[in-house]
């Protein structure tokens, strides 16, 4: 158990190490999906996991409630900001938790955040579904995130 909650922290702390944006200035000429990327402030609300053919395991309600409430942004120059929501861990924490960049690739069907890239399951006006698997031999473990406004 302590290594899956290891893995989900570091793996949070990667993923919030490379998610967020701001908004605004002229998005006319913008694609549909960065439209929809940069319209407003993302909060996950799942972090999910499963090994080989297992179901799936949400292990967003195990993060602090400092951590539940972060805001991610998307900005349109494809760099984002990871933001302290209404709480924070501790009060001298900064507002601005990480920063960095984002890019869509494979026409759009996914999105790489600094380093890692992952697939774009579903993108709409409210929910944001993006997911990654890896391989540990033997087994292969699959991530996904679900975020909302």
């Amino acid at each position: 158990m302590e290594k899956v909650i290891f893995k989900i922290t570091a793996f949070t702390i990667l993923f919030a190490a490379s998610l967020s944006s701001c908004k605004k200035g002229s998005d006319n000429n913008l694609d549909p999906n960065t439209k929809l990327l940069i319209q407003q402030d993302w909060k996950l609300s799942k972090i999910e996991e499963k090994i080989n053919a297992d179901p799936y395991t949400d292990h967003f309600p195990s993060l602090p409630p400092c951590t539940q409430d972060d805001k991610y942004l998307f900005k349109t120059d494809n760099t984002y900001q990871l933001n302290e929501g209404n709480t924070k861990c501790s009060a001298s924490d900064p507002d601005i938790i990480s920063t960095g960049t984002w890019q869509f690739t494979s026409n759009e069907t996914k999105i790489k955040i600094d380093a890692n890239e992952f697939a774009i399951d579903q993108l709409d006006n409210n929910t944001l579904i993006i997911s990654r698997n890896y391989f540990s031999n033997p087994d292969t473990e699959y991530y996904r995130y679900t975020f909302v406004h």
